[in-house]
């Protein structure tokens, strides 16, 4: 059974001066208006060159410039999304987000929206957060849409056509979401109107910025701080382990030993820790004190996963593209066939009896590389293939020991639970 549960999630207090938390736990507009006063009254021009300077990207997961979003949205007709859906199933940070501090959500969603003369807000998040949220949400005038929580629905144009249609699923389209389009064949055509699709996390900043500025946003030594979903986990008796997820707001730049020499947690003997996410990254041992963010490790979401010392990179990155590979809309190629052939290539490197070398196997990936870039739909075929050569690479050694019935891991609890 897959599951996106941990044993609990806890918000830890920030490393720095707190910021996204500045008014609190479970702040409500009182403690909101106290902390961070009104809105500010800026042009649009001043706050979009204020958020030009910042340097602020995306804390989707794609990274992208926040400022080149804005400035390429159409202004006739177009809507704001707050995308919350939190698809990849290892993050909680958004959801932390809106439970304690959504009226800076709002607040960014509101300048956004009138920095491109949107004249419509829609935040698209999971049940739980819709739950705790939708009354302040549309006493401010922002719709709510419930997100389903599968992987692919957190995808921009997935976020869209949910909006749209209600059917949380990628669409082809020609243009950027952020430009007008018309859709459809025959008597089914109609325009679409510019969607600007934003991460909960990135307005949230574009508030604090459009407060106090972009010098003092990038006083931290990077673009500003980050929420990270970060794990605690510990073997149990048995095939298993109990995890705990710490969501924390940081400097950009710190490194994962400091992550969790700051919040006092054990961290020893971790043969790789997966950044990012399931179409992240692995960073070994002699990454740990590297910076994290957009001067180092990319950090995507912002998960730190450690793996254990019973596991290994090969297994455990296997059951992570089988669980991508079943996360597909069933719409194009690419995943209806690329990804399930990509991930019996993988399980074929993990697997006992080895066939073929880990090379051949590695270049087999390669192929399906340049046969699926681009192909597809949505950017998810092109994230999973290129998060499985990079294990492919990175576990190369690890597949000659499995080929020989040996693991570096003494036993291996699945990255996605599955039964």
């Amino acid at each position: 059974m897959i599951t996106n549960l941990p044993a609990s999630v806890k918000i830890r207090p920030s490393i720095g001066a707190p910021r996204l938390f500045a008014a609190g736990l479970r702040a409500d507009s009182h403690a909101h208006a106290r902390v961070f006063g009104q809105m500010p009254q800026r042009s649009a021009a001043e706050l979009l060159a204020e958020i030009e300077a910042s340097g602020l990207d995306g804390r989707g997961g794609a990274g992208f410039a926040a400022y080149r979003k804005l400035v390429s949205t159409e202004p006739r007709n177009s809507t704001v999304i707050i995308n919350a859906a939190e698809g990849e199933y290892l993050s909680y940070k958004d959801r932390v987000l809106l439970e304690n501090a959504r009226h800076l959500v709002f607040d960014g969603a509101q300048l956004a929206a009138q920095m491109v003369g949107a004249t419509r807000i829609v935040l698209f998040a999971r049940a739980e957060s819709v739950y705790a949220v939708a009354a302040d949400a549309k006493a401010r005038g922002i719709e709510v849409v419930e997100a389903p929580g599968t992987f692919i629905s957190g995808e921009a144009s997935a976020v869209v056509n949910a909006v749209l249609t209600g059917t949380p699923k990628p669409f082809d389209h020609v243009k950027h979401l952020n430009t007008s389009e018309k859709t459809g064949t025959g008597f089914r055509t109609r325009r679409r109107g510019p969607m600007l699709v934003h991460n909960a996390e990135t307005l949230a900043h574009l508030a604090l910025i459009a407060r106090y500025g972009a010098a003092w946003f990038r006083a931290t030594g990077g673009t500003g701080t980050r929420l990270f979903t970060v794990y605690e986990r510990a073997i149990t008796n048995g095939n298993g382990s109990h995890d705990i997820a710490h969501v924390v707001e940081a400097p950009e730049g710190i490194t994962v030993t400091a992550l969790y020499e700051k919040l006092g947690l054990s961290f020893a003997d971790n043969p790789a820790v997966l950044i990012g996410g399931l179409q992240g990254r692995w960073a070994e041992p002699h990454d740990y004190a590297q910076p994290l963010g957009t001067a180092g490790i990319p950090t995507a979401a912002g998960i730190i996963y450690p793996l254990l010392p019973t596991e290994c990179v090969l297994t455990e990155g296997t059951r992570a593209v089988n669980y991508l590979a079943a996360q597909n809309a069933q719409q194009c190629g690419p995943c209806t066939n690329g990804l399930p052939a990509l991930a019996d290539v993988l399980a074929e490197m993990a697997h006992p009896s080895l066939r073929y070398s880990p090379d051949q196997l590695t270049g087999r990936i390669q192929q399906l590389q340049v046969q699926l870039a681009g192909r597809g739909i949505c950017k998810h075929p092109d994230a999973t293939v290129r998060f499985a050569l990079h294990t492919a690479q990175l576990a190369a050694r690890e597949a000659e020991l499995h080929a020989h019935g040996q693991c570096s891991a003494q036993q291996v609890r699945s990255l996605v639970a599955v039964g």
